[in-house]
This record gives C-alpha cells, structure tokens and sequence, in this order.
C-alpha cells in the first residue's frame, strides 16, 4: 500500500515537472504577481503576493481576523501562470497550545490598569506540505493582548515550530532556526506588532544529495477593538521546491 501510495507522489511529481519544465524561461526570471482569487475560491484573504527568482520562491498573504476563538483553516493552491489563486478549507488540524503558554513574556512598566479590561487572544499558523497534502513543517506564532477601550498593551507571546522527522513518506525534516522577536506598540498604543520566523530543511525530500529549505515567517497587529491584521510569508528554495505548498490557520 505504501509502494502504491509513493507511485502515485511519484506520478504527480512527474506531471509537475513537465508543467514546470515548459514554463522554464518564465521560471528563469524574476517575476512578482499579485494574485486573483479564482471564483470559486472562499474570500478569506486581502491580498496574495506571489514571487519568485532563479533560486526560491516566496508567497506573501494579508488578511485580518476577529479574535473570537474560532479557528480558521484553508489550503492556498497557487496558480501564477494564470496569475489566480484557490483556497479551500480543511478540518483544523493546529498545533496545540497552551492558552498561557510557559514561554511568555510580560511587561508592565508603565502600565496604568483601568477599572476594567478586555483580555483578547489570536494565533496564526503557517503549515508547508507537499503534493499529497502531507504536514512537513509548521509555524504558529501567538499574541495575547490587553484591550483598554482606546489603546492596548501586551499581554503574552509565543512561536511553537514543529517539523515532521519522519513524515508518514519517511522524509526528515529539520528546524535550522527560530526567532520570536520583541513585540511593539504604536499608533498612539492603539496597535500592538509581534513577529516570529523559523527556517527549516531537508536532505531526503526527493534526491538524498540536494538540499530544500522553507521559511515561515509571521506577523500578527492586533486593533484596539477585538481583532487583529495578519502577515505570512511562506519561501521556498532548493530541490523540488514548485512541489510545496502552504495552509494558513488562524484563530
């Protein structure tokens, strides 16, 4: 069944690689492309950047969400010939985290507490897969935050990476790095910035001699009225590297 199942990637990664090859002197320049949600695409998203040069590719998504708790899923299925894109969406399959996760972090230097707070939360996840829709490597950044009518404060954060080392195909993917980085207020402190990054890598993806990497890095804006503006840049470079493709969870 395995066999079966591999002959089968097998197939579709030829397949691909013939798209690929009769797109070749397009794929040898650097193209930048805003892409155009297909009709029967869910509208989720504001924008979708797609780019790519000689040695990666990266895909830039913009969207905002409610910090309602409710978890959002969706595959992006990237088509830059025609310049269009096609998201679906997929049972939520997150990382688990902690409401309060251990790694967080505080401050409360001149911070007046009101009467009364809102406590708001939200998290936003990036997942690379391949052709068969199997998880290689995910990054989730998260943002708690205090909401005080006009302006708000930071609360806790987090960034969870997980690679998959083996995946169900037997391909071991690696963490080669992870930032989380000092969140931000401005705007008058009616907006609050974070960012997180991690960089992963392959060895065995389809040639044991080349090397593939992929990027994730996130930002989350949190408004003072309960919701918050999102950033992912999803890269790719090395072997194979047309074959990956990205979900984008929020929450």
């Amino acid at each position: 069944m395995k066999k079966l199942i591999q002959l089968t990637i097998l197939c579709i990664i030829v397949s691909l690689l013939v798209v690929t090859t009769a797109t070749a002197q397009e794929n040898s320049e650097r193209i930048y492309k805003k892409l155009r949600p297909k009709t029967e695409s869910v509208k989720v998203f504001d924008e979708v950047i797609y780019e790519k040069d000689k040695k990666s590719v990266h895909v830039r998504i913009k969207g905002s969400k409610k910090a309602d708790g409710v978890t959002k899923a969706y595959h992006v299925e990237l088509n830059p010939q025609k310049g269009t894109y096609k998201t679906t969406k997929i049972p939520s399959k997150e990382m688990s985290i902690l409401k309060n996760p251990s790694s967080t972090e505080k401050d409360t230097d001149n911070i007046i507490e009101p009467k009364s707070t809102i406590n708001y939360y939200g998290w936003v996840q990036t997942v690379t897969d391949d052709p068969a829709g199997e998880d290689l490597c995910k990054t989730k950044l998260w943002l708690e935050w205090e909401d005080y009518g006009s302006t708000i404060g930071f609360d806790t954060h987090a960034l969870v990476t997980w690679a998959a080392n083996p995946s169900s195909f037997d391909t071991h993917w690696y963490e080669e790095d992870s930032n989380l980085y000092d969140p931000y207020l401005y705007y008058n402190d009616e907006k609050l910035s974070q960012e997180g990054s991690a960089e992963y890598y392959n060895w065995d993806f389809i040639d044991d001699d080349e090397k593939t990497e992929v990027s994730h890095w996130i930002q989350i804006t949190a408004q003072n009225d309960g919701t918050y503006d999102y950033v992912t840049d999803w890269g790719a470079r090395g072997e194979y590297q047309l074959l990956l493709d990205l979900d984008v969870y929020t929450n």
